[in-house]
């Protein structure tokens, strides 16, 4: 084995792990983008839910 062979395989082992771990930042940025979009409706209707009850609460 000559040194260019090592070189091209540390070269494939970098690519394949850049690969793998750019699906694993897209799949965590979809997780997160999820979660801030359910959150977000989970606090729209806490807000609506309590405005609803605070209004009931004074009135």
């Amino acid at each position: 084995m000559s040194v260019a062979d090592v070189s091209d395989i540390n070269k494939t082992q970098c690519n394949f792990n850049e690969k793998s771990s750019d699906t694993l930042v897209v799949a965590k940025s979809m997780i997160l983008r999820c979660l801030k979009i359910f959150n977000y409706l989970n606090l729209k209707c806490f807000i609506k839910q309590t405005i609803h009850h605070g209004l009931q609460e004074i009135f």
